[in-house]
């Protein structure tokens, strides 16, 4: 059984994220909201960056494709996930791209390896994400906190489908 140091713990949470992002004993709530944090804030970011940045990060973002291509696993495939279908894979590749090029995430102190689960294939980083999740909800308000204007009419987060069920019952 795997445990996780007192010091571990306590690096963590120094960190911007909401308390229950950063406890240790949420880990689903935890990875949902991170994957929520960089599916939105990879689409933001990269909408305002300078058209040759946004190049060289699609560079990047094609070759990290290639890569998790390769490696795709096998749970993706089950779900019958393919990584052009949705409009969510690619702001995580992209997100992946803006840290290995040293781009910032424009929140002061947050960095996009607090967001990323580590592993080399990012589909790890998209598999907890949850369009509807009450930790998408979170992670929109935690955005909006920090200045990050997102589209009001995005189809995102709880508050949204309700108001869907509501508007269509």
């Amino acid at each position: 059984m795997k445990t996780t140091s007192a010091a571990a713990r306590s690096a963590v949470s120094t960190s911007l994220l909401p308390a229950r992002a950063r406890d240790f004993w949420h880990p689903v709530y935890r990875r949902r909201f991170r994957s929520a944090l960089l599916v939105l804030l990879g689409r933001h970011a990269f909408e305002r960056l300078s058209d040759g940045d946004k190049a060289r990060v699609e560079s990047m973002a094609d070759q990290i494709n290639k890569k998790a291509r390769n490696i795709l696993p096998y749970m993706v495939r089950q779900r019958g996930g393919d990584p052009d279908a949705t409009e969510d894979w690619r702001p995580v590749w992209r997100a992946r791209a803006m840290a290995a090029l040293g781009m910032s995430t424009g929140i002061d102190g947050l960095k996009w390896d607090e967001l990323t689960v580590g592993r080399r294939n990012p589909v790890f980083d998209l598999l907890p994400f949850r369009r509807f999740h009450p930790a998408t909800d979170d992670a929109v308000a935690f955005l909006r906190e920090h200045g990050v204007e997102l589209d009001a009419h995005a189809r995102q987060g709880q508050a949204w489908l309700d108001a869907m069920r509501r508007r269509y019952p």
